[in-house]
């Protein structure tokens, strides 16, 4: 989510604020289905939507910032255990990116890369998945078909009791 304060953007995973973000990369992907046909062609009759996947490469200084009036000391070392504690969870949460909000994303994979330039601060990338989660919504649509369903179709016939021995 971009969380505009006074005209800053501010980067977030989960509650985590990211000093710097270094790079984003935003994933939307779908899977289109094939079905071959008796003449040998390939027809496309449907598309599945897969989850969103988010690149982050940010960095969390100990710059000396000030947080809702409380000064940020060990920063770095705080993004550190929070983004460890949020892959370990497992629990979906909120992301915030310069041009989108995505709620229910879980963390997939994160690593720390280090060298003598990065002082009092971590480097991190991750790798961010959208959780599906089946709620009310599912079944609102189900009713939803259910109902199309019965408007298509053709009216109810009562035809009295059927006997299910052919007649000779």
């Amino acid at each position: 989510m971009s969380i505009i304060n006074n005209f800053t953007m501010i980067t977030k995973v989960g509650d985590i604020e990211i000093d710097v973000t270094l790079d984003e990369e935003h994933r939307f992907d779908s899977m289109i289905t094939e079905n071959p046909i008796e003449d040998g062609t390939v027809t496309n009759d449907h598309v599945v939507l897969k989850p969103v996947i988010l690149n982050i490469s940010g960095r969390v200084t100990d710059a000396s910032l000030v947080i809702l009036g409380v000064p940020k000391i060990n920063g770095a070392k705080e993004a550190y255990a929070a983004l460890v504690t949020l892959q370990l969870q497992r629990t979906p949460f909120i992301v915030s990116t310069g041009i989108n909000v995505y709620e229910n994303m879980l963390l997939e994979s994160i690593s720390f890369p280090r060298d003598g330039r990065d002082g009092k601060s971590i480097r991190f990338s991750a790798v961010l998945r959208e959780l599906f989660i089946i709620g009310k919504n599912v079944t609102d649509n189900r009713t939803s078909i259910q109902e199309d369903v019965l408007h298509s179709a053709g009216k109810i016939i009562d035809r009295g009791v059927v006997s299910k021995v052919p007649v000779p």
